[in-house]
């Protein structure tokens, strides 16, 4: 059983390119003997096939819908007796924890996200209490799965985690990003100047409130600049506030956000049509996004938080900033825009990194854990 945060369509089982979606799919199709349930989470409850394998999605959203997707992420495991329990999440390992440990079933907890970040978004009278449940959940896992060393560290320090319980693992990311993508899409965002891209959803996690106040000196500089925040979830409260920043800036002019769906597959061409890559998160377990904009050649301006450091190199691939600094944030976009060299030694640089990156480790590690060491 795989269980995800994001929904199960058609197109992500078989078509799409994201490395987990992929890494998964080869899974399945290599053991056509098992039996395999897929579960996930988008706007309300399904219930359907692709061929012989299971899949549900589970509503999310409001608190009830969230209590019934943390109850059945306990309960389906039970239902099913399910002998593996790959689990993908961070607070939602706990149920799964506990429906493994009743059934005696392989327990694989995925970590991608920085959990000290989460519990601090919980009441605070159940952060003590979910933290007590987490530090059970990944001590009796079967082994925990990491993104990033930051997250490994995490789990070491903070849950106990004995250290040859936590396995880092690698992506490679589809060749479709790749520094020859068309920027034909740029004309359409701005053309007459530069391109300032953020890819991720809008919640206080992401830190966009720094991007906006970084704008006006940006602006002041390069008044031709545009922000563009491509997103495919928002925190409509967060959205709110950040509308009000915006105007209270008087940056309306300068940000266009866009909020429509748009498949993986159509991604590179947004980052193509980039000059710079911004990602100012305040927190963050290893953003996939970072290695697709370093694959497309993009300079990138981004936090020193989580597993990012890992990968960009101050000077070498990026530009990195202190996280909450709205100051720093916009000196280093001005600082790339107004230096074309910079940007081609950079863009050299992010090109370099992922060009001979290992095959998809999450694939690899997964299958020998599940089917080679029972």
């Amino acid at each position: 059983m795989f269980i995800k945060s994001a929904p199960w369509t058609y197109e992500a089982f078989y078509e799409s390119k994201h490395p987990e979606y992929v890494a998964i799919r080869n899974i399945i199709n290599a053991h056509p003997e098992d039996k395999f349930i897929l579960v996930g989470h988008g706007r309300q409850f399904e219930r359907f096939r692709f061929n012989k394998v299971m899949c549900y999605n589970l509503p999310s959203g409001n608190k009830f819908k969230y209590g019934f997707s943390f109850f059945m992420n306990f309960l389906l495991p039970l239902i099913f007796r399910s002998d593996v329990v790959v689990g993908m999440g961070g607070i939602n390992e706990i149920p799964m924890a506990f429906a493994c440990a009743l059934t005696r079933a392989k327990f694989i907890p995925v970590l991608v996200i920085d959990l000290w970040y989460s519990v601090s978004e919980l009441p605070s009278k159940l952060r003590f209490g979910v933290n007590a449940l987490l530090r059970v959940s990944f001590q009796v896992a079967h082994v925990n799965l990491a993104i990033s060393k930051s997250i490994k560290r995490e789990l070491v320090k903070n849950y106990g985690v004995a250290s040859q319980k936590v396995l880092i693992y690698n992506y490679k990311i589809s060749d479709i990003f790749n520094p020859n993508v068309s920027s034909g899409l740029k004309k359409t965002l701005n053309s007459s100047g530069p391109v300032v891209l953020t890819i991720c959803r809008i919640s206080p996690q992401k830190g966009l409130q720094y991007l906006i106040v970084a704008s006006k000196e940006v602006v002041a500089a390069i008044p031709n600049v545009k922000f563009i925040l491509q997103t495919c979830h928002s925190e409509s409260t967060h959205r709110s506030n950040l509308i009000n920043l915006i105007n209270q800036h008087d940056a309306g002019q300068y940000f266009k956000i866009i909020e429509t769906f748009v498949p993986y597959e159509d991604l590179p061409c947004r980052l193509a049509a980039s000059d710079v890559f911004v990602l100012p998160s305040i927190s963050e377990g290893f953003p996939v996004v970072i290695l697709e904009a370093l694959a497309c050649g993009k300079p990138i301006v981004a936090t020193k938080v989580g597993g990012i450091p890992e990968i960009l190199q101050d000077g070498y691939n990026g530009l990195l900033v202190e996280p909450h600094s709205a100051k720093e944030l916009g000196a280093s976009i001005i600082k790339l825009l107004s230096n074309p060299e910079l940007m081609k030694t950079l863009s050299k640089g992010a090109i370099e990194t992922t060009k001979n990156m290992s095959n998809n480790e999450f694939e690899k590690i997964l299958d020998d854990i599940i089917f080679k060491k029972k």
